[in-house]
């Protein structure tokens, strides 16, 4: 939602939501860009009554008149689906059940937040927001055996870091699926450490954001071909959380508009990942305690261009003090990362994404019409790293 304007209305009566248990796959959400739908001074993620929607390491406010959370958007920040299914057990859209305790079959959280969950029904389908937060997943009979998570929701450049718990010594086999493009079907492989995994979506990111420094981009440029290119395509698995980076390529896929609403990153049910345990029997579950969420992922956040943290959107990711490890060991993890990339920065040539007009699809339809609607500033364009080239936005 872009620009509101109010006359005469009470702030309490801009929006209403009825406090209803529906499941994780129907709760209320939106994005407020610039704030103005909900009188704020900056953009906003407003969602529904369960805290859930109290974002983390965001400035919230919880209306009661509203039953809705109200959050400040960070840039990696925006609204996600998954729709998550257990076959044989979960039920698609079309057989949906009602949302009655009978049918609630666990809870999705934060990282590192206990209390900030809510219920996941039989019915599929789980949302959130991208970036830091986290989601995880668990399920009242234990883990699952077979899991397709289908991106339903997920803007361009943007992921979910998904955590389920499992036991122990459990081997996986991991895909990513596409529908219609069977040639980029890919495997998911096994990383050394969650920080390969969380990474390589900054090392992307970095790749469309020319205001990071030119050595850097460089950088990151080479270790994005370590890991596949940074594409979602690595897994870990620490003993007791399975993490997974949820990453839409953006093939056959795009935006909803209508009348200035715009829903970023839709599909219909043609690209899932699809994750296997391979030495846990052919049950449908296997038994595993909860353990609750896993520790939080942060961002070290600052103003743009102010040296401490996020520069323009690119997130420079660190487990959270609750997560353990010391600014000295997080030292030592960039200084291996460095000296890992085996080659002079500067030597390596800039990636082809750097100047295109990539994957445009938006409320002007192609990126000639950007340029004529005065839109290349605009946090759409700017954030998505949309029109590089027909905005003259390159090196």
């Amino acid at each position: 939602m872009g620009q509101f304007n109010y006359i005469n209305t009470d702030t309490d009566a801009i929006l209403r939501v009825d406090k209803r248990e529906t499941g994780s796959s129907r709760f209320f959400n939106f994005i407020a860009i610039g704030g103005s739908a909900t009188r704020q001074a900056v953009s906003q993620i407003v969602g529904s009554w369960p805290p859930y929607w109290q974002l983390t390491g965001s400035q919230c406010i919880f209306n009661a008149a509203w039953q809705a959370h109200s959050c400040t958007k960070k840039a990696d920040e925006d609204i996600a689906r998954l729709d998550v299914r257990i076959p044989g057990y979960t039920r698609e859209r079309d057989q949906a059940l009602p949302p009655t305790p009978e049918n609630y079959i666990g809870y999705l959280s934060q990282f590192g937040a206990p209390s900030r969950k809510m219920t996941v029904t039989i019915n599929e389908g789980i949302t959130g927001v991208t970036g830091t937060t986290g989601w995880y997943l668990r399920f009242d009979r234990g883990s699952p055996t077979t899991t397709e998570v289908w991106i339903s929701q997920l803007p361009i450049q943007k992921y979910v870091i998904l955590a389920m718990p499992y036991p122990a010594g459990t081997t996986f086999s991991i895909r990513r699926i596409f529908k219609w493009y069977g040639q980029l079907d890919a495997d998911v492989w096994q990383a050394g450490s969650l920080d390969a995994v969380r990474v390589d979506l900054d090392q992307q990111r970095a790749l469309f954001d020319l205001r990071t420094p030119r050595p850097l981009l460089a950088l990151r440029a080479s270790l994005v071909r370590q890991v596949l290119n940074g594409d979602g395509l690595l897994y870990f698995f620490d003993g007791t959380y399975l993490y997974v980076k949820i990453v839409d390529p953006q093939y056959n896929s795009g935006n909803l508009v209508h009348e200035g609403l715009v829903v970023y990153g839709t599909r219909w049910w043609d690209l899932h990942y699809r994750i296997k345990t391979t030495n846990q029997g052919s049950g449908t579950f296997v038994s595993r305690s909860d353990p609750g969420p896993p520790p939080a992922l942060s961002s070290r956040r600052g103003a743009a261009g102010d040296g401490n943290g996020d520069r323009d959107g690119v997130a420079v990711f660190e487990m959270s003090d609750s997560g353990g490890g010391s600014a000295e060991e997080g030292a030592s993890a960039k200084a291996s990362i460095v000296a890992e990339a085996g080659a002079d920065p500067l030597s390596i040539p800039a990636t082809k994404y750097a100047c295109d007009n990539y994957h445009y699809s938006g409320p002007s339809g192609s990126c000639e019409q950007v340029v004529g609607d005065g839109l290349c500033s605009s946090e759409y364009v700017r954030v998505g790293a949309y029109c590089r080239e027909a905005c003259g936005a390159c090196w």
